[in-house]
């Protein structure tokens, strides 16, 4: 916008004041009645016979009366031609001044036509944005108390899942440590209550430093060792298999072993049914991680229940071997596949398979089978090159050649 103030202004000139009007009767009494008289040439002879000095001396002063007016008027005339000068600036300012106001007007209907734009934009997207709304509501971990310390997984794992889900119910480390302390009681509250200020201020560091207090009290000592327990222990049975594959998967995932040895593990802890449905597959062709291998049971599973929904309920000898009773903390030799190593009672090693030695009873053919299974040799004649459904040797394919 133009500067309303950049013209230059004018200035005005004080004029001189105007000389006041004269009495010419009282001051120049002889030449007025000399103006006025009848015979003015008579009266003027007579004056001047009669007070010719007086007669003088006026004359002389209004000569310079007049000198003084012709010079005012001079003035006046001076003065007059500089007003008209000045008119003519102060006419030059104000149409300046107007021009101003007329591109001042302009540029504030522009800047009021942009606000309204912007205005319009404004409302516009605040109608098309959606409102941001609180996360739905996810369930609470039920209460920890630590009566029963085998339960503290499930509620640090319900526990994480509430904090995550709903992030935005608790923005700061203060809220989320208060809901933490919220879903304790009993004894386990009062493992962490020397963290809790009599203001409701927590000290602890973090929501991960009050869990490791419950994990060190209530925790696993060594879960690695636990883990591969329940994993070289675990038998189907009569359970739903994707019950049991749950179980056994959450055991495997910390037990740090290697998917061969997990997979040899699995293989000896299903139910019969499903192991006759992996026969079927030479095991080449079979998977070879424990992640593909479980989705592969899963699938055979499910396989299974098209023809018998509850097929697992069926009491066909299961593997019963007695080489996993072994101690509570099991260790692994240099070969993590040889899981014989790890038995009591009964055992099966490569000098059994060299030497072709036949099992005697249940607890040897489970440990035969286990071996087998883990160094993937066929089941019958005990041969790396070929499976139990295609080796030569087997009655079952010499009576299908028959």
């Amino acid at each position: 916008m133009n500067n309303l103030n950049s013209t230059t202004p004018f200035t005005s000139r004080t004029p001189s004041p105007l000389p006041q009007q004269t009495d010419f009767s009282s001051q120049f009494p002889i030449l007025t009645a000399y103006h006025s008289a009848a015979d003015p040439l008579t009266y003027l002879s007579t004056t001047l016979s009669a007070n010719g000095d007086a007669f003088v001396s006026e004359l002389t002063s209004f000569l310079n009366h007049a000198a003084q007016t012709e010079g005012n008027c001079h003035s006046l005339r001076s003065q007059q031609q500089d007003s008209a000068l000045e008119l003519d600036s102060t006419r030059t300012v104000v149409s300046d001044l107007q021009a101003q106001l007329r591109t001042a007007t302009t540029e504030r209907e522009n800047l009021q036509g942009q606000l309204r734009a912007r205005q319009d934009e404004l409302i516009s997207a605040l109608r098309h944005t959606p409102t941001r709304t609180r996360s739905a509501e996810h369930r609470d971990p039920s209460p920890f108390s630590g009566e029963e310390p085998a339960k503290l997984p499930t509620f640090l794992s319900g526990l994480a899942l509430k904090l995550r889900t709903n992030d935005d119910w608790y923005p700061t480390s203060q809220a989320r440590m208060a809901y933490v302390y919220s879903r304790l009681e009993g004894k386990a509250a009062g493992q962490l209550k020397h963290g809790i200020k009599d203001d409701g201020t927590i000290t602890f560091a973090s929501v991960e430093d009050m869990l490791q207090i419950l994990r060190q009290a209530y925790g696993d000592i060594d879960p690695v060792s636990t883990a591969q327990q329940n994993v070289l222990t675990a038998r189907q049975g009569t359970q739903q298999t994707d019950l049991f594959l749950a179980e056994w998967q959450e055991s495997a995932l910390t037990s740090s072993l290697s998917d061969d040895t997990l997979i040899a593990l699995l293989r000896v802890s299903l139910h019969v049914k499903i192991l006759q449905r992996l026969s079927f597959t030479p095991r080449g062709s079979q998977p070879t991680t424990a992640a593909s291998f479980l989705a592969w049971i899963r699938q055979v599973d499910a396989d299974l229940r098209v023809a018998e929904p509850q097929y697992w309920r069926s009491k066909a000898p299961a593997p019963q071997s007695a080489i996993f009773q072994s101690s509570p903390a099991p260790t692994f030799g240099t070969d993590a596949m040889d899981i014989s190593a790890t038995a009591t009672s009964v055992t099966w090693t490569a000098t059994d398979v060299k030497n072709k030695r036949r099992p005697k009873n249940q607890a040897e053919r489970d440990a035969r089978k286990a071996y087998n299974s883990a160094h993937n040799l066929c089941q019958w004649c005990c041969e790396a090159s070929h499976t139990s459904t295609a080796c030569p040797t087997a009655p079952w394919n010499k009576q299908g050649k028959a």
